[in-house]
């Protein structure tokens, strides 16, 4: 029997008032140089794979200007760490790695918060476009192979307080 990602994690331990305390704790401060993402909120959300909980600290780019400026210029970013790029409404997502110093891992989440496809450790620099193959309500950014290291699928489950409906 599956369960859904909210019982899951409550089954191995992961309470309900961690879940909802996600939005209140102050994750640290990592990626380098730090100063280039200053005007990004912080959050914490977890991806739910098999019979895992996997918690991430992440920078949050909810607006244009955000979503624009991402992760360029980051020269290391921990395991645990990555930004999530919110959309209003599910979209069709085209990025590049232009001026991105680091490989990524690209997570495309659907609007039910499920991982519908993922691009792994892409290639710093590049201005090959890659896009999500489906309309997505946010994208997780992780460090290169973090995708593959918690053996991230699509179908997984994300977690995110912060997005009503997670």
């Amino acid at each position: 029997m599956k369960l859904p990602g909210r019982q899951l994690c409550k089954a191995m331990g992961v309470s309900w008032l961690f879940l909802a305390g996600l939005a209140n704790s102050n994750p640290g401060q990592a990626a380098e140089p730090a100063d280039l993402l200053r005007d990004f909120s912080r959050d914490q959300l977890i991806v739910v794979t098999g019979f895992r909980c996997i918690r991430f600290n992440v920078y949050v780019a909810n607006d244009r200007e955000q979503r624009a400026q991402g992760l360029m210029y980051i020269r290391s970013m921990p395991a645990d760490e990555g930004m999530i790029f919110l959309y209003p409404e599910p979209v069709l997502i085209s990025m590049w790695m232009k001026n991105t110093l680091i490989s990524l891992d690209m997570i495309f989440i659907a609007s039910d918060f499920s991982v519908s496809s993922i691009i792994k450790e892409t290639e710093p620099m590049s201005e090959a476009i890659l896009d999500s193959e489906y309309r997505v309500l946010a994208v997780l950014e992780l460090g290169g192979g973090v995708a593959d290291y918690y053996a991230i699928r699509e179908g997984d489950q994300i977690i995110f307080p912060a997005a009503s409906g997670t």
